[in-house]
């Protein structure tokens, strides 16, 4: 527990997302621990809140985050490498319902190091899962209307939801145009579909 991360951010409440936070907060000291403040109720995700508030670095106490309470919450530049939250959740309507909007929940945070830039989009939605690429709606919506292209332009992307088929809308990734995609997905299958999705796959390959 010698090691310092200065922060770490849990993009929103899902419980393939937030417990490994309990992990590194036993085996590392965190300085910052950043949550999306979304009202998630049950006692999985209080231990992680828990834990969250009662991190000490040094002997002195971390700092929790909640965005909900903390709107104008920004990280401090470095000399190199510039991170900030371009997304953040608020209670407002045309986000979905249930898992949909804990997904359109998530944080999206853009990291420029020197000439190279990411863009991490959480578990964002951008439309429903029968609907058509060229749709638009919920978070990647809401993402796209309130930051500049020239914000969300990045070498990297990291695919939203696992590269499910609710995501990557053709918007996105016109306005994105990344160089390199990173999906993070296990082998396993969602309602029946293997992911990443083969039609979100193709729609990067074109």
């Amino acid at each position: 527990k010698d090691s310092v991360i200065d922060y770490a951010i849990v993009t929103h409440p899902h419980d393939d997302h937030y417990p490994g936070m309990l992990d590194v907060l036993k085996n590392y000291q965190v300085r910052t621990i950043v949550d999306s403040g979304y009202p998630k109720e049950g006692p999985k995700f209080e231990a992680f809140r828990k834990a969250a508030r009662e991190e000490k670095v040094k002997g002195s106490a971390a700092k929790f985050v909640e965005l909900r309470k903390q709107a104008d919450f920004q990280f401090p530049d470095c000399e190199d490498l510039h991170l900030q939250i371009l997304y953040r959740d608020a209670d407002q309507a045309g986000l979905g319902s249930g898992n949909s909007r804990e997904n359109n929940a998530s944080t999206v945070v853009r990291l420029d190091y020197k000439s190279a830039s990411f863009l991490f989009v959480g578990d964002l939605e951008g439309k429903g899962r029968a609907d058509a690429a060229d749709q638009l709606a919920m978070g990647e919506k809401l993402l796209l209307s309130k930051v500049p292209p020239a914000k969300l332009a990045a070498t990297v992307l990291k695919v939203g939801h696992h590269g499910s088929e609710t995501s990557s809308t053709l918007s996105l990734i016109r306005a994105v145009k990344p160089d390199v995609v990173v999906i993070q997905s296990g082998r396993k299958f969602f309602n029946g579909t293997p992911l990443p999705d083969q039609t979100v796959l193709d729609r990067y390959k074109s």
